[in-house]
């Protein structure tokens, strides 16, 4: 993000601009003018569509019939009412207002209905009976129904409407359409709004004493910042529901930047069409820059900035910039506007109410917006500063230390490291701050740790940040489910919403991982580097593996089956790491594979491309994938396409943004930082092709938690003890019509077996035998599809297993 700041506030240069939307006043009232006992004003909003001219308009209404009810005529196709306007309408409205309802077709069919029909002009019956006196801007249909027509068309509330409607049941209605300027009086402050109170920022009838001024490579002279007369926001393809800002004084004009608008001139599907358009590389840019105020003349207590908003997010990016010399240089840079969600709700009057730290005593004090713009719209109204001083601590939700792994194997749990950001939102100081730390056994509802970390004073506008607890939780060896929780105290904290974060963790029968697995709510998302090549997976410490031996690793692919066509390997691979130069990253040199397996990858696996199973064997074929006590490992798997022109695979994982029960960069580095200890999440590589894998370097990668769970189990013995001295051989090798055993046993055996397994384990053939010591075995393969399998060979002498391709 600094880059971000460096590039736009370097490339500023500020210039007195005044730009205003010259824009018609459309009508927005409904005067009733007989008969006498409903006369008077209704508020109504005109369609996006037809007359916008906003000229009067007088006449009489006239209920609109299409003479088609639900299914009238009995053949099933037709829907709505007899006055929806959906069809032609039958009765005689020349000459009339004709009135029709919403519902069952597009606004602009209505339109196009009324108008064929001779009316004058058309008013829509909202029929939204949970917001009875609500009113929304009618756009035209997807196919542009009602774009042609010429007529005013304009929507009343559903309580209008039955007003009307019960007048005209008894006579005639007239009325006029209209435009009223609306009631406009100045919002009335207290004395503690010390810049603003007159109308500073209130942006009445243009920006006053406000700049604009645009970022690199922005095209608009007025750097995306407009001043509108109506606070309009909805000329964009992709918001046509919402007209205006409702900020208190909208009513005199508001600071408008519509991105949505600036990307496609209206049109829906035109991106990067307009005059600023915006990408995922691209944001259409520009500042809006109040006058210098002397914040110091009004000798304030504390400081807090205050506006109204109109803002729908989509992947914008928001700021306020501050700064003591009028503006030369930006002290503070604060990133804005986070809480609103990616194709979240309209926001037409959000109140921001944000604390200002150290400018108490500046006499040139300015401050900014800056919107780098990617959909949909920000506009600004209603701007004051208030003497106010508050206290305001919380828990940081980016920046805590959970456990080493979403599941452990209750043979290998280890100790939880605790460390969390606390921070001052407010501008007060904050006293006797605390930190405290619990564990609850969610199976049995009991409590089985607490601890607290003594924070002291925490100044305003301050983040007191990666202070690790000394002590640290030896997660028990029983099946359970833990939640951990950090919980912050004050003695004057004045918010207590933000005080609490948790995460949750489970000790498994065998079984490490980071994430869930779908089936139970992971949550995952396929992740898509831009290489062809590459490796990801997580990591496992181990600390009491004498004994126990690797058996599975899971993977999932999470490309769209119905899409694109791809084929290709996954080559998971399991590998004993030492980090000889405790940089964090496994390099080449640092370690050695002890288990691996590969999966076939290809359209026709449907949705089992996201979760397949892989059997680990030991690069010999026969050891066993065992383990050795404090040792760390990386279960990886490696991306191998046939081609680098194929579609590259996109591996599931779950979003550490979204969900901070996977985000294990704060533990790791709780670990490092506190005691020395390195323990990590997820790590990532990439390869130029598939022949350099064993020399990639895995870097830790913490924006996402992969879904590559290891299965543990106790190592076994008995009858099938490995015997890598047996005289076995397997050919050919690929194999497509019949494969071969020659087996030459020192002791005669009388209980032989083959077994030949595909990598999720499944046997495909089976065949046993008596009293054997050399022979030759015929598989036939006609029923054994393409792909990789193992030959599990098991006799009186021991066990082993080969390696087997069957290609056809």
């Amino acid at each position: 993000m600094k880059e971000i700041y460096t590039r736009i506030l370097s490339s500023l240069v500020f210039a007195m601009v005044l730009v205003s939307t010259a824009s018609a006043q459309n009508v927005n009232t409904m005067t009733v003018n007989s008969p006498m006992d409903i006369a008077g004003d209704y508020t109504i909003q005109t369609a996006s569509f037809g007359d916008q001219s906003g000229a009067m308009l007088t006449g009489d209404l006239m209920l609109g019939d299409d003479n088609m009810a639900i299914d009238s005529n009995g053949d099933g196709n037709n829907t709505g009412t007899t006055t929806d306007g959906c069809e032609a309408i039958t009765n005689d409205v020349s000459a009339s207002i004709v009135v029709l309802d919403r519902g069952e077709c597009f606004f602009g069919t209505k339109a196009e209905n009324a108008e064929a029909a001779m009316s004058v002009a058309l008013l829509v019956c909202n029929n939204d009976t949970a917001n009875p006196d609500a009113l929304l801007q009618m756009g035209p249909g997807q196919n542009g129904e009602g774009e042609n027509t010429t007529n005013l068309a304009v929507m009343a509330s559903y309580n209008t409407c039955q007003t009307i409607k019960a007048a005209m049941a008894n006579g005639t209605v007239n009325v006029t359409f209209s435009y009223v300027e609306p009631d406009c009086a100045p919002v009335v402050y207290g004395p503690e709004v010390i810049w603003g109170a007159n109308g500073e920022g209130a942006f009445d009838g243009g920006l006053n004493d406000w700049t604009v001024d645009k970022g690199e490579g922005t095209s608009l002279d007025d750097g995306g910042w407009y001043w509108d007369v109506n606070g309009q926001i909805d000329r964009g393809a992709y918001n046509s529901t919402q007209p205006t800002i409702a900020s208190p004084t909208q009513c005199n004009g508001a600071m408008v930047f519509d991105s949505d608008y600036y990307d496609n001139l209206g049109t829906a599907g035109a991106f990067g069409s307009g005059p600023c358009p915006s990408d995922g590389n691209i944001f259409c840019e520009g500042m809006l820059m109040s006058p210098v105020i002397d914040v110091a003349a009004s000798n304030p207590s504390g400081l807090i900035l205050q506006w109204h908003q109109a803002i729908r997010h989509f992947n914008s990016l928001y700021f306020l910039l501050l700064s003591t010399d009028g503006g030369v240089t930006w002290q503070d840079t604060i990133q804005i506007n986070e809480e609103f969600a990616t194709n979240g709700p309209h926001n037409l009057d959000d109140v921001q109410n944000i604390p200002l730290c150290g400018y108490n005593d500046a006499t040139d004090f300015r401050f900014a917006f800056l919107y780098l713009g990617y959909y949909y719209y920000w506009a600004i109204d209603d701007v004051v500063l208030i003497n106010e001083g508050n206290a305001d601590v919380r828990a940081n939700e980016t920046w805590y230390a959970i456990a080493p792994n979403y599941r452990t194997p209750m043979t290998q749990v280890t100790e939880v490291p605790f460390m969390i950001d606390v921070e001052n939102l407010g501008n007060k100081d904050v006293e006797n701050v605390a930190v405290n730390v619990s564990i609850l056994n969610t199976t049995t509802l009991t409590e089985v740790y607490s601890d607290q970390l003594d924070y002291g004073t925490v100044p305003g506008c301050f983040l007191d940040e990666n202070r690790v607890f000394p002590n640290t939780f030896d997660i028990p060896e029983e099946l359970a489910g833990y939640r951990g929780t950090y919980t912050v105290t004050a003695d004057n904290d004045e918010v207590m919403t933000n005080n609490e974060q948790t995460f949750d963790f489970e000790v498994t029968e065998d079984v490490f991982a980071k994430v869930l697995p779908e089936a139970e709510g992971g949550g995952l998302v396929g992740i898509t580097p831009s290489a062809s090549y590459w490796s990801v997976g997580n990591y496992y410490y181990v600390p009491n593996g004498a004994g126990y031996v690797a058996k599975t690793i899971n993977v999932g692919i999470g490309n769209d089956p119905s899409g694109a066509s791809f084929s290709g390997f996954v080559n998971v691979v399991l590998y004993k790491w030492i980090d000889l130069n405790g940089d964090g990253t496994c390099n080449g040199n640092e370690r050695i594979p002890i288990g691996q397996g590969d999966l076939i990858v290809q359209n026709s696996l449907g949705t089992a491309l996201r979760d397949m199973q892989v059997d680990l064997v030991h690069p010999d074929g026969v050891s066993p994938v065992a383990l050795e006590d404090n040792t760390s490992y990386v279960a990886i798997a490696h991306m191998n396409p046939i081609s680098a022109a194929d579609p590259v695979y996109s591996m599931l994982a779950a979003d550490s943004e979204e969900d901070r029960n996977f985000y294990y960069f704060p533990m790791a580095f709780a670990f490092d930082t506190g005691f020395g200890v390195g323990r990590y999440g997820s790590m990532f590589g990439t390869g130029s092709d598939g022949s350099d894998i064993d020399s990639r370097d895995f870097g830790p990668f913490y924006n996402f938690a992969v879904y590559a769970p290891l299965k543990i189990e106790k190592m076994s013995s008995g009858t099938e003890d490995l015997n890598t001295a047996l005289d076995i051989e397997v050919f050919p090798n690929p194999a497509s019509e019949f494969l071969f055993v020659d087996v030459a046993l020192e002791n005669n055996s009388p209980n032989f077996s083959l077994e030949l397994v595909n990598l999720a384990g499944k046997v495909v053939h089976r065949s046993t035998y008596s009293n054997v010591s050399k022979e030759r075995f015929e598989i036939n393969l006609q029923n054994i599809e393409t792909g990789i399998y193992m030959m599990n060979i098991r006799s009186e002498d021991g066990f082993t297993s080969k390696k087997v391709v069957v290609q056809k």
